[in-house]
């Protein structure tokens, strides 16, 4: 886990005595600085089960305000039915923090690309996922005064720097970093990045890209899709997360309902199963290289180009 991220956690502790700790499956260099510096308020259980979220809903049903830190395979996959029966059903105030960046080397135990498509049927429960610090603590410090569930999952470092300190933050809103004209790149989480260095390979290719970071993943942001989404002939989303359930498919679900529109959707994210690519530090991301991306965004808008001659 990031210390940009440890540091926010910290943060929003200090402004709120009822703010408290869980941790489960985390290197001790994450977990160290925060049970030294909130001693009595970070509880370590040495692994992320279904008791760690009992734990942080007791808590929560008794007025504090826990957040449960763990890898994303076991806070979800493994914390499933105690989230929907627990969490969900009880309408706890807990807010699940999944971190999932795989070690080098390591193998695809590590490594989740559906747990968005587990949580988002779950009622009573916000999805979030950061591209960068600013997000992070903004999403934080938001579904701290919520009165519903948040999970954010942390797909990468949150190291970028896009968003100016003092931006609002708040699941259900979409954020434009980039503007342009032929076709819009909407990411969710850390593939910003990558969503930025398409755009610009697509300008030296004659085409204007838009750029609109989501961290919203439930809910979508009705109002910019409602009255920008129509402006592009080509949308096309990017995530660190397999099609099946994740970002994009809730998009295409919101489209199926939405009127008619001339927007074509193309979804882009990493394979279901990570295998031969585990051993590089961003496995599964070659389907989101930005100069593979640019490629086949540009024979795209050609097809379409001809088809509509």
């Amino acid at each position: 886990m990031p210390n940009t991220v440890v540091d926010s956690l910290l943060r929003v502790s200090a402004a709120d005595e009822r703010v408290v700790l869980l941790t489960g499956d985390l290197p001790a260099h994450v977990v160290r600085p925060l049970a030294e510096q909130r001693p009595g308020r970070c509880f370590e259980s040495g692994t992320a089960d279904p008791r760690l979220i009992q734990q942080a809903v007791s808590m929560a049903l008794s007025g504090l305000r826990p957040i449960v830190l763990g890898a994303v395979p076991q806070l979800t996959t493994r914390c499933l039915d105690s989230i929907h029966s627990q969490i969900c059903r009880h309408r706890a105030r807990v807010i699940l923090v999944g971190h999932d960046e795989p070690v080098r080397g390591s193998d695809d135990t590590t490594v989740c690309r559906h747990d968005v498509a587990l949580l988002r049927p779950l009622p009573n429960l916000s999805i979030a996922c950061p591209a960068d610090e600013i997000e992070f603590t903004g999403l934080l410090q938001y579904s701290l005064s919520r009165t519903l569930a948040t999970y954010i999952r942390l797909a990468g470092s949150c190291s970028l720097s896009i968003h100016k300190p003092g931006t609002e933050l708040r699941p259900g809103r979409f954020l434009p970093v980039r503007e342009g004209t032929d076709l819009c790149l909407l990411a969710s989480g850390d593939v910003l990045q990558e969503a930025l260095e398409t755009a610009r390979l697509l300008e030296q290719s004659g085409h204007s890209a838009a750029v609109v970071s989501c961290p919203s993943i439930k809910p979508l942001d009705n109002d910019w899709l409602e009255t920008q989404l129509h402006r592009f002939p080509l949308a096309v989303t990017l995530e660190d997360h397999g099609l099946l359930g994740g970002f994009g498919a809730s998009l295409a679900e919101w489209l199926v309902d939405a009127p008619p529109s001339r927007t074509q959707l193309w979804r882009c994210g990493t394979p279901e199963i990570v295998s031969e690519e585990t051993v590089s530090e961003t496995p599964g991301r070659s389907a989101l290289e930005p100069a593979r991306l640019a490629s086949q965004i540009v024979r795209r808008l050609r097809r379409r180009q001809k088809s509509a001659a």
